[in-house]
């Protein structure tokens, strides 16, 4: 039965860099494990409908920041007439059936209605909120400077459903939330901080019968 660890954090944060180093950590260990997005659904939805490529579309960082306002337009009116939790549920319907991987991975955890969804997954899951220093959304001039565009968007969806992303939303009684953090220089100190939080995390989370009986299945 696999383990389920969801990233949440504002865009820029570094939910994708946190996940990448956590499966890497697992991967050395000998785990199997498996990396998937709540958004890669309406991005293929989006691109299919414009006759274009999900990497042609979000493949940079440029081209990412640039549709990104309109792929949160698409996925917002889908979860009007489809509901608040459709990518969540589609993606649930994708992963509960990999029994053969011990981790899975989702980078995008947003809102509380998918956090509602991934509770009936069917193994235990771990609720990992990233922040980073200086993603902050205090000063909405700020964000609307070249690459931040993308997480003033963001912060108006926050804002959108009554969420103070300063905050961990995420913080539930009973549920388990890892925080991580890291420095916004994208050098080999901020990274190192990181993974020294990771090996802690793993350690934690592999030190058990369980956990040994997956290694040697995994080998």
């Amino acid at each position: 039965m696999a383990t389920l660890i969801t990233m949440s954090g504002l865009a820029g944060a570094g939910k994708d860099r946190t996940a990448y180093f956590l499966a890497k950590e697992f991967k050395d260990k000998g785990y199997r494990t498996g990396t998937f997005s709540i958004a890669d659904t309406p991005k293929l939805e989006l691109a299919n409908l414009l006759s274009r490529s999900v990497e042609d579309m979000f493949g940079t960082d440029l081209e990412k920041n640039k549709n990104r306002p309109m792929l949160i337009q698409y996925a917002e009116m889908m979860k009007t007439f489809c509901g608040k939790d459709i990518w969540a549920k589609r993606l649930l319907a994708k992963i509960n059936p990999m029994v053969e991987l011990d981790f899975i991975f989702i980078t995008d955890l947003r809102f509380h209605e998918e956090m509602s969804v991934f509770d009936e997954f069917n193994g235990d899951v771990i609720y990992n909120y990233v922040t980073r220093e200086r993603v902050l959304p205090s000063d909405p001039e700020w964000l609307t400077q070249g690459y931040h565009k993308g997480l003033l968007e963001e912060f108006q969806l926050y804002q959108y459903y009554n969420i103070d992303p300063k905050k961990n939303p995420l913080a539930y009684e009973g549920r388990e939330v890892f925080n991580t953090t890291f420095d916004s220089n994208d050098g080999y100190d901020s990274n190192q901080k990181l993974i020294n939080q990771i090996k802690l995390f793993v350690n934690k989370h592999t030190k058990n019968e369980q956990s040994v009986s997956r290694i040697s299945r995994s080998v």
